[in-house]
């Protein structure tokens, strides 16, 4: 009965969380029929407590704490665990974190951003800006912070986090997202209510946003993010959201037709039906919501001074497969460009120029498989990080699989599937470069860059490794 029912809003949130390179519900489309009535078009998604937890970040789900909002006194709670670390992180961010040595003892670390196993890991950080850039692009009126009880209150939101700290901090899900892709101009950057109004009852992922966002540090950070997504066919490009949006509309298109003959006439005495009604709307989000957003949100970030005046440099190729020699060229249009080749940050933290930055004079020349990052510096400003990999294109016929472990025996309590394994060899003379080299039959796995495979030796690829260890210590 709603005119506005595409019945996608909630999944395409979860599917820009995947896309961004984090976890998120994993979900799907269904016809239901109940003792072979048809009952319409359904969507299942993953509940994210303890054993998806579990599952994605490791561990074992006993030790995970999950928090989530309960509906009715919205006032969040532990589904899982208790709410110890939540309430110690609560604390740490109401007490401020404009300083950088209390910014990063939230993740373990101290004030110059090395590790500190005397801190406990509260917050992931990086997964905490990825998830409010979702809630900020699709103008989530219901979650984590709800418009519809005044902005004043949690809604619709979970976190996970191992009490172990083996597994990192809080990370968060985007859940239940019907209420987004709706207003074009919508802005939910806020801030709403201020340090001190909100309760540990009623904070939320929102909250520790705002609370971070007092730190130079973190809005930094959010600008490499926002770099990432917003541009350069990113996850949160036009380009980039219509194609996954697409994939869901395609998904469901005939399905809708059957919806409609269930439904379409259950609120109104006119029938709503696919063409005059669900395709106008979907249509409408693609051309119009869609081609406006990321422009728009960014303008409401900068207004937030989470993305600085400083442009971040351009690369002449944003990374993909090259040949041996490319010659890559970095410009911008004002400032100085750093850049490494290591996978470092050409900036170090407080701001200066890092130790391995390199200075940019001309074309890189690339000769092996990299990642390069860049920044511009200019009057002491940094831009935002600017990455890509770039993957060269070799043959591997020397590159052998030699044995493939399957289905092996439980020892205890532990699965056998844990001792699984798949060994690959170099039967070259050569090293091999597998930067980028993929399985993606049986297993889903992907060489990092600068993986390198000498010749004669092995490589392993095992199910899990703390198993593998324990069976095989040689």
């Amino acid at each position: 009965g709603d005119s506005q029912g595409v019945f996608i809003r909630d999944q395409i949130s979860r599917d820009t969380q995947l896309d961004m390179g984090r976890q998120g519900e994993r979900g799907n489309y269904y016809h239901l029929y109940i003792n072979g009535q048809y009952w319409g078009l359904f969507n299942t998604c993953e509940r994210p407590e303890a054993a998806y937890a579990a599952t994605y970040y490791g561990g074992n789900k006993e030790d995970y704490d999950v928090i989530k909002v309960e509906a009715g006194p919205y006032t969040i709670n532990a589904t899982d665990g208790d709410m110890a670390a939540w309430t110690r992180l609560y604390n740490a961010a109401k007490a401020g974190v404009a300083d950088t040595a209390a910014y990063f003892k939230l993740e373990g670390r101290n004030a110059d951003g090395t590790p500190n196993p005397a801190y406990e890991n509260l917050l992931d950080v990086d997964n905490l800006i990825d998830y409010m850039l979702v809630i900020l692009y699709g103008g989530n009126l219901d979650a984590p912070i709800s418009n519809f009880l005044g902005n004043t209150s949690p809604n619709n939101w979970y976190g996970q986090r191992d009490r172990t700290g083996r597994h990192g901090g809080f990370r968060f899900s985007a859940h239940d997202s019907e209420h987004t892709l709706l207003n074009g101009a919508e802005n939910r950057t806020g801030p709403y209510g201020t340090a001190t109004s909100w309760s540990v009852t009623k904070s939320n992922p929102q909250y520790l946003w705002q609370q971070l966002s007092a730190n130079s540090e973190f809005r930094l950070r959010v600008a490499d993010h926002i770099q990432k997504h917003f541009f350069n066919d990113g996850a949160l490009t036009p380009t980039a959201a219509r194609a996954r949006f697409a994939v869901r509309t395609n998904e469901i298109y005939s399905a809708v037709v059957a919806e409609s003959a269930r439904w379409g006439d259950s609120k109104v005495a006119a029938p709503l039906n696919r063409d005059q009604h669900w395709l106008p709307r979907v249509n409408n989000i693609m051309a119009n919501y869609m081609a406006q957003r990321t422009a728009t949100v960014l303008a409401q970030l900068k207004a937030r001074n989470l993305y600085p005046a400083t442009v971040a440099p351009s690369f002449s190729q944003h990374g993909g497969n090259v040949v041996g020699g490319f010659r890559l060229a970095i410009t911008a249009p004002a400032g100085d460009i750093r850049y490494t080749l290591d996978g470092s940050d050409p900036r170090e933290i407080g701001g200066a120029v890092a130790a391995g930055a390199r200075a940019y004079s001309g074309e890189i020349t690339l000769n092996q498989s990299t990642t390069v990052r860049a920044r511009v510096v200019n009057a002491g400003s940094w831009s935002p990080l600017i990455e890509a990999s770039f993957t060269l294109i070799q043959t591997f016929d020397t590159l052998r699989v030699t044995e493939i472990h399957y289905h092996p025996g439980a020892e205890g309590s532990i699965d056998g599937d844990a001792f699984e394994f798949i060994e690959l060899k170099n039967v070259g003379t050569d090293t091999l470069d597998l930067s980028g080299v993929r399985c993606v039959d049986g297993i889903d796995y992907t060489f990092p860059l600068g993986m390198r495979l000498e010749p004669g030796r092995f490589v392993v690829l095992v199910s899990d490794a703390e198993a593998f260890s324990r069976r095989y210590p040689g």
